[in-house]
This record gives structure tokens, C-alpha cells and sequence, in this order.
């Protein structure tokens, strides 16, 4: 991959960074039966770090109820409130690697999640990742989530770039649409969502893994 144009390396948190999205998914099903609701599989993963609003849309085109996804949010958070007080947060494999190969060469390494920025730092603290990046931007500050343009976009005018001197890594179609439809270089990297076409639609490159990108671009 050609980085000699890039001043800026963008990571999805969750799935990317630290192995949490297994956590989530497994907290949306539960919460999702608990509530009296029916989900399959596939609609779970859609879930994964999609704006409040749209998904508050296909709860309703789903079950016809205005306040399902707010009532089964709730539950998740609940949920995965608990299940963080005994499960520990752990880094994905290479995620030092990739900030230290970025860093070498004076490129700049932030964090675009759909999380809360304390809830952000909270989970990277956990994982031991935190020092790594001095930057954390969160889709909670503009207008609309991932999978629309408008965190990638608030993320390269905060650093005061052009999106095609950006690289965004993600591991979901949401993330992946958001960061190509701002205009910025992605690379994929799965983690439950594999690369079909509705991925590869927004994917320059692929990867296995953060450590897998390192070795073929060194």
C-alpha cells in the first residue's frame, strides 16, 4: 500500500483496537431476547457501531415499535456493565506494532469511535493501550453516526488534513462506509463481519490482522 501521501492513521476502537465486539454482540442478543424481541444473528452484527437514529429505524421496520431499540440499548448496556466487571479487555494483537510502525514515521495515530470518549478511555486504560494515542474522537460529536461521513470528516478537520492523507482501519461495514464516504484511504481488517461485497464496495485494502498490515508495508 502506498502510505508516502499519509500524515494521519485513523482506528475504529471496538474490534479493532481491543477484542470487545464479541462482548457487545453477545450483550445486543441477550438484551434482545429479554426484552421479548427476535433477533437473527446477521441483524445483531448490523447493529455493531451504528448511528443511534438509524438504528432506532430498523428496530421499528423490524418490530413496528417506536421505542424498541432505546428499551433494548438500555438492557445491553446493563448488561454489558456487568459482564465487564469480570471479563477483561484485552488489545488485539499488534496493536503496538502498527502505532510504532505509523509513529516511525511521523504519522500521526488517533482513535474515531462510535463510543463515548470516557467510556473509550476507560476500555483502553483496561487493555493497556491508552498511552498509545494521544487523540480520541467520538461519533457522540456530530450529528450522525457511523455508517455516515460525519466523524471521519470532523476527525481530518480536527487534524487539520486532507481525507486522502488519511488511513482508516476498520472491522465493520458501518465503519468502513463511514471513513470511504469521507474520502479517506481504508483498510479492513475482520473481526466478526468478514469481507463480502457490501465491505469490499468501501475496502482499498484487506488485511488478517494489524500485525499482517505491518509486515506487508514494511
Amino acid at each position: 500500500m502506498d502510505l508516502s501521501n499519509i500524515k494521519a492513521a485513523l482506528f475504529d476502537l471496538d474490534g479493532t483496537l481491543i477484542d470487545t465486539e464479541k462482548i457487545y454482540v453477545k450483550c445486543w442478543k441477550k438484551a434482545v431476547d429479554i426484552c421479548g424481541y427476535h433477533m437473527e444473528m446477521d441483524r445483531v452484527y448490523t447493529l455493531r457501531s451504528t448511528d443511534h437514529q438509524l438504528a432506532t429505524e430498523r428496530f421499528f421496520k423490524w418490530y413496528g415499535d417506536m421505542d424498541a431499540y432505546t428499551k433494548v440499548r438500555m438492557k445491553r448496556r446493563e448488561l454489558m456493565e456487568e459482564e465487564l466487571k469480570t471479563t477483561p479487555i484485552e488489545p488485539k494483537v499488534g496493536v503496538k506494532e502498527v502505532v510504532d510502525f505509523f509513529k516511525g514515521k511521523g504519522i500521526k495515530v488517533a482513535v474515531v469511535t462510535a463510543s463515548k470518549v470516557n467510556v473509550a478511555n476507560d476500555y483502553m486504560t483496561r487493555a493497556g493501550i491508552r498511552e498509545y494515542f494521544d487523540i480520541i474522537i467520538s461519533a457522540r460529536d456530530v450529528k450522525r453516526g457511523k455508517p455516515f461521513p460525519y466523524v471521519y470528516e470532523y476527525a481530518v478537520n480536527y487534524l487539520g488534513l486532507k481525507p486522502d492523507e488519511c488511513i482508516a482501519f476498520e472491522d465493520s461495514r458501518n465503519g468502513i462506509e463511514s471513513a470511504k464516504t469521507a474520502g479517506v484511504n481504508t483498510v479492513f481488517i475482520p473481526d466478526l463481519t468478514p469481507c463480502d461485497d457490501t465491505v469490499r464496495e468501501f475496502t482499498d485494502e484487506t488485511y488478517d490482522s494489524l500485525v499482517d498490515f505491518v509486515e506487508k508495508n514494511k
